[in-house]
């Protein structure tokens, strides 16, 4: 199987991050969000939701992943929404075009600053990230090949 080039497969996705990037710092930012149809809608996509990848002061930290369903042993995209980190939900991902290009994508919530204070942030993604590589054979991607938007 070739390798997708990705910078053409995040050429679709471009303009929803433009978007994201010109609501930072403004008043009535709100992260885009994408209708979870999208996905639905596409046997190509193997939905996975809520999964726990941490437990922080009582509050479960949660991650949602998005793998090709015919792909085998994919790389990872750890997907980080968007909102300066005070709001955003990892709902606002739109992996279709990525993971139609064999890239499993994992969105990844986090502590927002009104609840903790930085860096707290920047430790919870790194739990991600370490339950991600840790967990690979459990869910069907190559966790050596782990990349972050």
């Amino acid at each position: 199987m070739r390798k997708p080039n990705i910078i053409r497969a995040l050429g679709p996705t471009l303009p929803a991050l433009a978007l994201s990037l010109a609501t930072i710092g403004t008043a009535d930012a709100q992260a885009p969000t994408f209708p979870a149809t999208d996905v639905a809608d596409r046997p190509s996509i193997v939905r996975t939701n809520d999964i726990i990848y941490a437990t922080v002061d009582g509050q479960d930290l949660m991650l949602d992943l998005y793998m090709p369903a015919d792909s085998v042993n994919p790389p990872l995209l750890v997907y980080i929404h968007g909102g300066a980190w005070r709001f955003g939900s990892r709902d606002s991902v739109s992996p279709i075009d990525l993971v139609d290009h064999g890239i499993a994508i994992a969105s990844v919530s986090f502590r927002l600053t009104p609840v903790a204070p930085l860096p707290a942030q920047v430790h919870d993604i790194k739990a991600a990230v370490r339950f991600l590589r840790a967990n690979s054979g459990q869910y069907g991607y190559d966790g050596r090949h782990i990349g972050i938007t």
